[in-house]
């Protein structure tokens, strides 16, 4: 991504250092810091629902079920802004052109219009691509395929390492982050097979 970056600003694409410099720091951060907390977020989710964890070591073939599932449920980013191109109505609201606008990723993923039951951790569920947890279309996350795949291969190990896995104390305590909803530490007891 970064060699095309790269590639493109030789090739004359208009955008300055200080343009490549915050995209080479977003790449790195949300690829490394979202998918630490998303894997730390699923398996405190999976934690506090045993009957699921359980259900993932008799059926790993559910993996990337669970991981798209805990991905709507705990998303690791809350809320993306961004900036109108021009003036427009929606749901009632004037929006101005330049105005900032705050897109909730984490709250519309427990839209009761959208998911039956948001709240709940839930294996089954056959609509996760209405989930916002990387944007959408032409806005969505560049790197959410690997951020999936990364997640899943994670959980298979731990999976196929460790007979028990378990909280070691029930409260847990999350950053303070305006964007992101990533815990201060998730300690954890575990027995090998």
């Amino acid at each position: 991504m970064i060699s095309r970056l790269l590639d493109k600003r030789e090739e004359g694409a208009v955008f300055s250092v200080s343009e490549l410099v915050d995209n080479c720091m977003l790449l790195f951060a949300d690829g490394i810091g979202n998918v630490d907390s998303g894997l730390a977020n699923l398996l405190a989710v999976l934690l506090q629902n045993p009957q699921q964890l359980a259900q993932l070591y008799h059926k790993p073939e559910l993996i990337p079920q669970a991981v798209d599932e805990g991905l709507r449920l705990e998303s690791p980013g809350q809320f993306i802004s961004r900036i109108a191109t021009e003036d427009m109505q929606w749901q009632g609201q004037q929006i101005k052109q330049y105005q900032a606008i705050f897109l909730l990723l984490g709250s519309a993923n427990h839209d009761e219009a959208v998911f039956a039951e948001p709240e709940v951790f839930d294996l089954q569920r056959d609509n996760l691509n209405e989930s916002l947890s990387f944007g959408r279309s032409s806005h969505s996350c560049v790197g959410a395929h690997l951020v999936r795949l990364e997640m899943q291969a994670a959980l298979r190990v731990l999976l196929a390492h460790f007979s028990e896995i378990s909280l070691r104390q029930k409260q847990l305590h999350w950053r303070r982050r305006r964007a992101h909803r990533w815990l201060e530490s998730l300690p954890l007891s575990v027995e090998r097979f």
